[in-house]
């Protein structure tokens, strides 16, 4: 995801956490576009004057987003949205099933309690 967005977006600077998935984008009239990861690969990804700054990065993040639009949306086919889920879980994701409501803070706290997060 770090690249897409380095890629993608004009943001200042990345934060990638090890706990959820959770990051921060910064946004900044000037900026900087730095990646920092405290999620193994800890460190500064990139910043400017680093060889991997420029360029594109597309072969960091095939198919992404299109095949999380599908799997988020459930626009594809039952099967081909199973074989959606096996691939995203071979990167980490791992989309909820489909429960028909909506999604609120005691919900999310609910799905944490149940996962023990």
């Amino acid at each position: 995801m770090a690249w897409w967005i380095h890629d993608h977006l004009p943001y200042a600077s990345l934060y990638f956490f090890a706990k959820l998935g959770a990051f921060n984008i910064g946004l900044h009239e000037a900026p900087e576009r730095r990646i920092d990861s405290y999620a193994p690969p800890k460190g500064c990804l990139t910043r400017p004057g680093m060889a991997n700054h420029g360029g594109t990065h597309a072969s960091e993040y095939p198919g992404f987003p299109q095949l999380v639009r599908k799997t988020l949306t459930h626009s594809a086919s039952a099967t081909e949205g199973q074989s959606m889920s096996g691939s995203l879980a071979q990167v980490g994701i791992h989309p909820l099933p489909r429960c028909n409501n909506v999604v609120s803070n005691e919900h999310i706290d609910d799905l944490r309690d149940k996962e023990g997060v």
